[in-house]
């Protein structure tokens, strides 16, 4: 439960050194994960065309390590997690994969970091909550290209201190920390509406890149915390609220952390600036577009000085404020 599924046994799991192909069948758990992986040596699991489901608890697919999950035209309904990647595992969407979760799309705990995560060829992310989740001191590489990614909640990206009662310690790192703890992200030939965060500004740096695509949302650091239950905080010795891991509320702003969120907008991007945004690197292309929502301006503020909005790069304390015209 401590990654925030119930359950007894994993439908599939692909241990130590593997490859396995599911092609055109229905893999379904009534709880904790339909296609898992563990131990591993060297795994490579790919599914095409597949069914891919939980009924009460559970994820769709976990990987682990030195694992690749590779997903092609699949559909995956579930209740918590689309995908989980682990260490430095990596996991692709392609060839218009639908993914229709009650909870968190793809969520990265801690471990070494590395990981890669790719979303293209017309698939689908349909989340309650966050799209795309990053807990803990690790970083990864996300490419999205020609995709749909829909939140409820309105969060796209989100990266957020671990709140697993096992791995939430400051100073745990785990694995290989050759790999960097920054995230990075390229957004490319899409319509975005959502908010990326860096909650973790502790850990490390995120950046973002846009081309060809439209943005309405914010772009921003954030402190966060972690929604009470009954005034108890989620421990070891209160299973009954593992339902709220990956619960997280966030206050954008300027932190105190060293590492922050910067934001690349391409030529052909744009971004609609929908709530008041706290960056620390900021590139404009000549021809991008920065505005606000119909009824809003947008101003720039740069370690607290005003600043025009047109191309260059600037860094610093960068708010992006919104108010009422």
């Amino acid at each position: 439960w401590l990654f925030g599924v119930v359950g007894r046994v994993r439908a599939t799991n692909v241990v130590e050194n593997a490859t396995v192909y599911y092609n055109n069948t229905h893999i379904k758990a009534q709880q904790w994960g339909a296609l898992s992986t563990d131990n591993p040596t060297k795994l490579r699991l790919y599914a095409t065309n597949c069914l891919i489901e939980t009924i009460e608890s559970g994820y769709g697919a976990y990987a682990i390590g030195d694992c690749l999950d590779y997903f092609s035209g699949c559909t995956f309904n579930v209740v918590d997690y689309g995908l989980i990647l682990c260490d430095y595992a990596s996991g692709t969407f392609t060839d218009g994969c639908v993914v229709n979760s009650k909870k968190i799309g793809v969520m990265m705990h801690d471990g070494s970091g590395g990981s890669t995560l790719t979303i293209d060829k017309d698939s689908v992310l349909n989340t309650k909550s966050s799209v795309i989740q990053i807990k803990g001191r690790r970083g990864a590489n996300i490419i999205v290209d020609n995709a749909e990614l829909n939140s409820e909640s309105g969060i796209i990206l989100q990266t957020m201190p671990n709140d697993d009662p096992n791995m939430s310690s400051w100073d745990y790192s785990g694995g290989d920390q050759s790999y960097s703890r920054d995230v990075t992200a390229t957004f490319s030939n899409m319509e975005l509406n959502g908010d990326f965060i860096n909650g973790f500004t502790a850990s490390g740096a995120v950046s973002v890149t846009f081309k060809n695509a439209t943005l309405t949302g914010a772009i921003t650091t954030a402190t966060t915390e972690h929604p009470l239950f009954n005034n108890e905080e989620i421990t070891n010795d209160t299973p009954e609220f593992y339902y709220l891991l990956g619960e997280i509320n966030n206050t954008y702003c300027a932190t105190d952390g060293p590492y922050g969120i910067s934001a690349s907008i391409d030529a052909n991007s744009k971004w609609v600036v929908e709530t008041t945004s706290y960056l620390t690197a900021l590139s404009i292309e000549e021809g991008a577009i920065i505005t606000a929502p119909k009824g809003y301006t947008v101003t720039m503020t740069i370690d607290d000085v005003a600043t025009e909005i047109k191309s260059g790069t600037y860094e610093g304390k960068i708010v992006l404020t919104v108010t009422k015209s």
